[in-house]
């Protein structure tokens, strides 16, 4: 019942069927949060509450690192492995690489946004970027200039 029928994939919110277009949609989505997270306000505390509501923020019903949660988990505890016995054993080059990659492919979705932005005749500012990115997630659909022009229109008119 989780999959599409006569495949592997895994149903999902918008509908994609093709495992390279889901994988590649759902790390830029993940991207576009992180990188929202790292230039926004840090965080006041970091407790297990800020944890999942963090987890939340960034993966909104998604299941990207479902396929690579063996890695996901070993990254973590490479990353903390801070021990009173044998000592600092901690390696955070593998988080570290998870989430560069994810910021790098957020950035890509970014500058696609922003390119159809400019194209439908108006200015890539980062708030019309994010109006975008919040509707293409929203439609489940990665809209074209056309739509895009018409879709700032009728909202930069009402504000």
């Amino acid at each position: 019942p989780y999959l599409y029928p006569h495949t592997d994939i895994l149903k999902n919110l918008a509908d994609i069927r093709d495992r390279e277009v889901l994988s590649c949609m759902e790390a830029e989505y993940t991207s576009i949060r992180l990188a929202e997270l790292v230039t926004g306000e840090s965080v006041s505390r970091f407790d297990f509450a800020t944890l999942c509501d963090v987890h939340h923020y960034i993966f909104i019903d998604s299941d990207l690192f479902k396929d690579h949660a063996q890695y996901m988990r070993t990254a973590l505890a490479a990353a903390n492995a801070l021990f009173s016995d044998i000592g600092d054993k901690r390696k955070p080059e593998y988080l570290e690489k998870i989430a560069l990659d994810a910021l790098g492919r957020g950035q890509k979705m970014k500058q696609r946004v922003s390119d159809v932005i400019k194209k439908a005749g108006f200015k890539a500012t980062e708030g019309r970027i994010r109006k975008i990115v919040y509707w293409n997630r929203l439609e489940r659909y990665e809209h074209g200039e056309w739509d895009v022009k018409l879709y700032l229109l009728q909202n930069e008119e009402s504000e």
